[in-house]
């Protein structure tokens, strides 16, 4: 998170899966708390809508990676899902397995670095 308020985060990874499909597709579902901060503007208040925009990136691409061709996406709730081409397989090949749940230590997966 590019906007972090939180002077103080800490990121802690814990032991979860990293989930891979056969088009190489990669989610990783990992937790932390974050916090942003926003101007609020009440001038239409009680009427008033707040907007708070948060800016996400990934800076784990290597010399190998064509970063323009990836793609990262990131919601809420911080799942993130990529894909990673040299993960990919023909399902055919592997007795119709589509989707296999690996270790995340064994796979690269995204940092997400905080800072204000």
């Amino acid at each position: 998170l590019y906007n972090s308020a939180d002077a103080q985060y800490n990121s802690a990874v814990i032991n979860t899966n990293v989930i891979v499909t056969a088009d190489g597709e990669v989610t990783w579902l990992s937790h932390g708390i974050y916090r942003s901060s926003c101007d609020i503007d009440v001038e239409y208040f009680p009427f008033d809508i707040q907007s708070c925009t948060m800016k996400w990136a990934s800076w784990t691409y290597d010399g190998y990676q064509d970063e323009k061709n990836q793609i990262l996406t990131t919601n809420c709730w911080l799942t993130q899902i990529w894909v990673d081409h040299h993960l990919k397989w023909n399902v055919s090949d592997f007795q119709g397995i589509k989707v296999i749940r690996i270790p995340y230590s064994k796979v690269w997966r995204p940092d997400v670095i905080l800072y204000n």
